[in-house]
């Protein structure tokens, strides 16, 4: 007699293999990208040469959009299939058509640095609120290459990393309705890392700009703007963790070894202190941040019970300002900014020696004080999986 419910539980495994290895092969054959249709919204490879002055408007290749290059067209040509450009900051372009603020919005680009000598390369280039080359708050991506490392900043606030100059990377910002996601690439790595979540930023609609900021020649590629789907298509998308909201103590977290916790603090206790536990390996044993009422944080070191302060910075965080905890192997970075905005030096804690409990992924609000209020509790991890590289690689075209 046939057994149905096995015919079946064989049909479905059966599916289920064909999809997962025919995914794999059209990936390996390229022809992946071509059956997802992916629509971008703007995208430039600069392949055809054109030298100074460059054309402007610019028709991007292969498209959609249209560049316009300001403060100079003798600053900018393309060459080898890259746009090469410079200035002292009046220099640059910027996208002729405006762009919506959606859920997942993606903008990203190659930033190639051939230059191995100690001339400094500074450029600024993401997504404005206006058609405009001076820096304000919803500038994505500056980036500041010495003779041997660059660093990628939110405008003026360096996040990291310090890289070598020997390599291409890429860099992107995914926008929501109130937070951006910054995100980088290194070709020779190939892997996906979180950089930074900004939270309150707003900018609606926004324009592609990049600007020169000093006269050594820049050279970027595939400047792409597109819709990413799902999981991208929700603020708390990538997160292992998304509280929000006012929290409560007691509340618990997952996070990876490697991560960024961000939350606000919306009210400063009046006595006592905000806790924020992370790497528990043991009730014992853990980490643990802690903000007192006259706004000073310190980063303790808990083990067998007893705390020890490793790192502090005294009476910056005040109301409404949001912390981000960066795990990262040894490293803990801690960072602060108000609504979007990060000052000329968000990194108050930079602790490269922590190396207890560096593979433990639990965390909690152990507590608030007096009056103390934290809100929108958010857990990113600092190195993307497979499967959401898989969605970058393919929709940005890597």
């Amino acid at each position: 007699m046939l057994d149905i419910e096995l015919l079946l539980d064989k049909l479905t495994s059966c599916s289920n293999y064909l999809k997962r290895n025919t995914i794999n092969l059209l990936e390996q054959s390229g022809c992946y990208k071509a059956i997802m249709d992916i629509a971008f919204l703007f995208r430039d490879e600069f392949i055809t040469a054109d030298a100074p002055p460059i054309t402007t408007p610019r028709t991007a290749e292969p498209g959609p959009g249209i560049l316009s290059f300001v403060g100079g067209t003798n600053s900018s040509f393309i060459s080898g299939g890259r746009l090469l450009f410079f200035g002292d900051g009046s220099q640059g372009f910027w996208s002729q058509d405006s762009y919506a603020r959606t859920d997942g919005l993606a903008f990203a680009f190659l930033f190639r640095n051939p230059n191995l000598d100690a001339t400094p390369i500074q450029v600024a280039i993401g997504l404005h609120s206006a058609q405009a080359l001076t820096a304000n708050v919803h500038r994505g991506i500056y980036i500041d290459v010495a003779a041997t490392k660059h660093s990628l900043n939110i405008i003026n606030g360096q996040i990291g990393p310090d890289v070598g100059v020997d390599s291409d990377h890429w860099f992107a910002v995914v926008v929501y309705s109130n937070y951006a996601l910054y995100l980088w690439y290194e070709v020779s790595v190939a892997t996906w890392k979180v950089l930074f979540r900004l939270h309150g930023v707003v900018a609606n609609p926004l324009y592609i700009t990049g600007a020169a900021l000093e006269v050594s020649v820049k050279q970027l590629d595939n400047i792409t703007l597109v819709q990413l789907p799902a999981p991208f298509t929700t603020p708390a998308g990538i997160s292992t963790t998304f509280l929000s909201g006012n929290r409560n103590a007691g509340d618990v977290f997952v996070h990876e070894a490697n991560a960024l916790i961000s939350f606000t603090v919306t009210i400063v206790p009046s006595a006592g202190t905000v806790e924020i536990r992370f790497r528990i390996q043991d009730i014992s044993n853990y980490w643990q941040l802690t903000i007192d009422s006259a706004g000073a944080v310190n980063l303790d070191e808990v083990v067998v019970g007893i705390p020890t302060t490793q790192a502090s910075f005294v009476g910056v965080v005040g109301n409404g300002e949001r912390i981000l905890i960066k795990c990262n192997e040894a490293t803990i970075d801690v960072y602060e900014s108000v609504d979007g905005v990060l000052g000329n030096n968000p990194r108050q804690i930079n602790y490269t020696n922590a190396n207890n409990f560096q593979t433990a992924t639990s965390g909690e609000i152990e507590a608030l004080g007096t009056g103390g209020v934290v809100t929108d509790l958010i857990v990113d991890p600092y190195i993307l999986g497979s499967s959401l590289e898989s969605i970058l690689n393919t929709y940005f075209e890597i």
